[in-house]
């Protein structure tokens, strides 16, 4: 399978888990906090190598990146629909591509702002 295959797909997935996020956001009417713990949990990413080695790693089980996730999650007190959707990530071996799903997420975000919520 080609390198522009495996991009699209991935872009593919990530699409669909943000389109479902956003949705599931927009009824619960907590966007703007969703938006806020993804930014930092992709922040976190970024900056820790154990947490990039937890998320990219398929030797590391479910249940121990759920474990790990969570811990995380705790401490930076997030809102429920951010961990429920991140815990839908990590049980169905998605995390690999949280980031992508993290950044179609914004763009919807954006595309669906009203004009009283941009910056």
């Amino acid at each position: 399978m080609g390198q522009s295959r495996v991009v699209s797909k991935s872009q593919s997935l990530a699409g669909r888990y943000a389109a479902a996020l956003y949705e599931l956001a927009d009824q619960e009417r907590c966007l703007d906090s969703v938006a806020s713990d993804l930014s930092n949990f992709s922040k976190l990413i970024d900056q820790s190598e154990a947490l990039d080695r937890l998320i990219r790693s398929p030797v590391i089980s479910r249940d121990d990146q759920l474990v790990g996730v969570n811990s995380l999650l705790d401490k930076a007190n997030v809102n429920a629909l951010t961990r429920k959707f991140i815990g839908a990530v990590i049980m169905n071996r998605r995390l690999f591509v949280i980031n992508d799903m993290i950044a179609v997420s914004y763009t919807h975000l954006r595309a669906h702002e009203t004009p009283e919520h941009r910056g």
